[in-house]
């Protein structure tokens, strides 16, 4: 099979609230992470968004290979969202990919988009 396909599924997608019963309650690891991209975010002076804005995400995770890429997504995408001051459902698409790098070199690259044509061309632009 040379190309991937594209399929559809007539059902209603599950939200991560509807799967687990009960609250789900951050760890200290959780909380601590959240502090430390705070920390970064002011550093790196990323602005705030019109909270009715849509955004478009361009995330690379470099990590080992035991993380799992749509755990690290949702973590880096609920923090970064809370600091631009909107809530994640307006964030339109995310471009996300994992590149496996040795425990020493681990790192996150993103970039906040207003479109997905801007998202797009830039993805074009790194490949």
């Amino acid at each position: 099979m040379d190309e991937l396909s594209l399929y559809k599924i007539n059902i209603v997608p599950l939200s991560i609230n509807q799967a687990y019963k009960g609250r789900r309650f951050s760890t200290d690891q959780h909380k601590k992470y959240k502090d430390l991209l705070r920390i970064h975010f002011l550093k790196m002076k990323v602005p705030q968004i019109d909270p009715k804005e849509r955004i478009n995400l361009y995330l690379e995770f470099g990590t080992t290979d035991r993380q799992d890429l749509s755990n690290s997504i949702k973590c880096f995408e609920d923090c970064l969202c809370d600091h631009l001051g909107i809530n994640d459902r307006k964030v339109e698409s995310i471009y996300a990919r994992k590149k496996i790098v040795k425990e020493k070199d681990r790192y996150i690259i993103f970039g906040i988009y207003r479109t997905k044509e801007e998202l797009i061309q830039s993805i074009s632009e790194k490949e």
